[in-house]
């Protein structure tokens, strides 16, 4: 009788991303929906789904996309084209999903495509995208379209959570 032996790579756990990382893993951009959450996060009346809004902001990013000065909220309905309505301000964003029900406060670790708010200590609030390997999309002070680690978004105000897009 022959047997067989399978001894698997050793893993180590990135406090950072909050998920196991494979030894020698590289970043590519297949691996990004795995170092989000493994759930399908389900939008709720928008015409595009996660992976569409993330490639298209993704794109706005790479491209360096301006025009968006005091816009965080409409960056983050025009990536899903809503059917349903758009509100005022990334808090009323944040409010809505709350009653709803669908607001996770605190949860610092989104699915790829959600919706994450921050308390920036003026009345509209702001909200980015979370687009997979720690980052999200947002809009810049100055107006442009940048992608960089969320966690640097706390600087800006305390961390509120994450939601999915709901527009309903």
């Amino acid at each position: 009788m022959i047997g067989l032996v399978l001894v698997a790579r050793p893993a180590m756990a990135s406090a950072d991303l909050g998920v196991g990382t494979e030894v020698g893993a590289g970043w590519s951009e297949a691996r990004v929906h795995k170092v989000s959450r493994d759930e399908v996060m389900r939008p709720i009346g928008t015409t595009r789904a996660p992976k569409k809004a993330v490639e298209y902001l993704r794109d706005l990013a790479k491209a360096h996309a301006t025009g968006y000065w005091s816009q965080c909220l409409k960056l983050a309905d025009d990536a899903y084209m809503p059917k349903g309505p758009r509100l005022g301000t990334a808090f009323d964003q944040w409010y809505r999903a709350k009653k709803a029900g669908l607001a996770h406060p605190k949860d610092r670790n989104p699915p790829l495509g959600a919706q994450m708010f921050w308390d920036p200590g003026h009345n509209a609030g702001h909200i980015a995208t979370y687009v997979g390997d720690d980052k999200a999309v947002t809009n810049m002070p100055d107006g442009s379209v940048e992608m960089i680690k969320w966690r640097e978004m706390n600087d800006w105000g305390p961390y509120l959570g994450w939601a999915p897009p709901y527009y309903k």
